[in-house]
């Protein structure tokens, strides 16, 4: 299963291209479905602790016979990208090159966490001796270095795929999240797809992706709290997991997915839309205490509230 696993990621990175001649890469994670469907091998991620985000270079070649008339010598094919990893192996980012290599030179820049760019400043793309440096916030990783998980190579398809990944950890830190709203809103303000009331002492915690935000429900559905976690509203270098201290620092929500376009590209519906732990225990809005999602509007699809209650006493 981990040569399995290691081939379809370097297999699927194969389609990921650069579309910058600025070497500002765009994240292709939608277009690598194997990467969010496979279990994640150890050789390219380990999982962390909170606020420790992950960098892994992927490197293959594989050689198979061709039978292109066009190309006659066809045969060798290279796979080469970066797969950012969120700190429980969930990959949050994929960014490639074509065939040639580096076509746009270095620095490569990866802007995935807001106002904190994560910069490649050295790579070697050789599959039998990867390496790779990068900088981000004041930081500097080297793949070489005692804190990285260093490199290591594999062979698939039957010894013909030399397949390396580098991995190297990196601190993002936690985001505390600001409550944006004024005052309390009443339950007729409110939605039912994202409040239903409950018995006294439950609160809910809801998602509306028409707005990219979080709400806070007491037990009579009032909106005591609203948070924004779409991707130009989030403070700098702002990642998962996030904070909500609404009840203070003894009583954090900590919100470890969300399904936007943010954190979970390609959200399959049948998931849990968003989960967070309070207190001693872990929720999602697809377990049987939660109410799921239900479509709002006129695009039912595209448009979800999502909540689910939690007991705070």
């Amino acid at each position: 299963m981990l040569s399995l696993n290691i081939a379809n990621l370097a297999a699927a990175l194969t389609i990921l291209r650069l579309t910058s001649a600025a070497c500002v890469l765009t994240n292709k994670l939608d277009d690598v479905e194997a990467l969010k469907a496979d279990g994640i091998p150890d050789s390219v991620c380990t999982p962390g602790s909170d606020g420790q985000y992950q960098l892994a270079l992927v490197v293959s070649e594989i050689s198979i016979p061709t039978f292109d008339s066009g190309n006659a010598l066809a045969g060798i094919s290279g796979s080469t990208g970066f797969v950012i990893f969120d700190p429980t192996c969930v990959p949050v980012a994929a960014y490639g090159t074509d065939d040639s290599g580096n076509d746009c030179g270095v620095p490569h820049q990866m802007d995935y966490f807001p106002g904190k760019p994560l910069v490649v400043g050295g790579i070697n793309w050789d599959v039998a001796a990867p390496w790779f440096a990068f900088d981000f916030n004041g930081e500097h990783y080297n793949a070489h270095d005692k804190e990285c998980g260093g490199c290591n190579t594999y062979y698939t398809d039957g010894g013909l795929r030399p397949v390396s990944q580098c991995k190297c950890s990196f601190d993002v830190g936690t985001c505390t999240l600001p409550n944006v709203q004024d005052a309390p809103m009443e339950y007729a303000e409110t939605k039912d797809a994202l409040c239903t009331p409950q018995a006294g002492g439950n609160y809910q915690l809801s998602l509306d992706t028409r707005f990219s935000t979080l709400g806070l429900y007491d037990a009579e559905c009032h909106s005591v709290a609203t948070y924004r976690v779409g991707k130009d509203e989030l403070a700098a270098g702002c990642a998962l997991p996030l904070r909500i201290d609404y009840s203070g620092n003894d009583k954090v929500i900590t919100v470890r997915k969300l399904a936007t376009d943010v954190f979970v590209p390609g959200w399959n519906t049948d998931e849990a839309a968003f989960t967070f732990e309070f207190g001693a225990t872990s929720y999602g809005s697809r377990d049987d205490w939660c109410s799921g999602c239900k479509g709002q509007g006129s695009d039912e699809e595209l448009n979800q509230g999502c909540k689910c209650g939690f007991y705070v006493g």
